[in-house]
This record gives structure tokens, C-alpha cells and sequence, in this order.
């Protein structure tokens, strides 16, 4: 009966801590910068920015310009603050 017991608790534990997950948005095994999102942002412009043509509208040159890549080379953390009142300042 104790294993029992001690599984349930488990599976309980689990399952609130898949709903807190759940319930802030974030992800357990997801990337900790930006940076890490390179491959996966090159893969997305290689196979859906492309013209009727088939080439892809960015010259190197105009890489830089890329919204996408901008936020990729940003190398920020893409880990947010729990506390969702952070951003706001008592007025004096």
C-alpha cells in the first residue's frame, strides 16, 4: 500500500507541475538564448521565404536587415521573470 501511495503523490506532482507549465507558457527543455535558435531560423527562411521563383528574397547583405535574424543575433535570454508585475513602477 505505501508504493501506492508514494506513486500517487508522484503523479500528482507531476501533474501540477505540467499545468504550472502550462499555465506561465514556458517550456521545460527549450533553449536558454536566442543564439540557440540559429539552425531553426535558417531552416524556416531556406523552406517557407521563398519567391514564386524559388529563390529566397534575402542577399546576404540584407541578412542583417532580417527581423528573424536580428532577434537571433541578439543572443538574449529567452527565459522570462515569474513575477508579472515586474514592469510596472509605483508613481511618486
Amino acid at each position: 500500500m505505501p508504493v501506492v501511495t508514494v506513486l500517487a503523490i508522484l503523479a500528482i506532482a507531476v501533474a501540477l507541475g505540467a499545468f504550472a507549465m502550462w499555465a506561465e507558457d514556458v517550456t521545460m527543455f527549450g533553449p536558454g538564448k536566442t543564439h540557440a535558435l540559429a539552425e531553426s531560423a535558417e531552416a524556416f527562411c531556406l523552406e517557407h521565404c521563398k519567391t514564386p521563383n524559388g529563390k529566397c528574397p534575402l542577399s546576404l547583405s540584407e541578412r542583417e536587415q532580417c527581423p528573424l535574424f536580428q532577434f537571433v543575433e541578439a543572443d538574449m535570454a529567452t527565459t522570462m521573470s515569474a513575477d508579472h508585475m515586474a514592469h510596472l513602477k509605483a508613481v511618486a
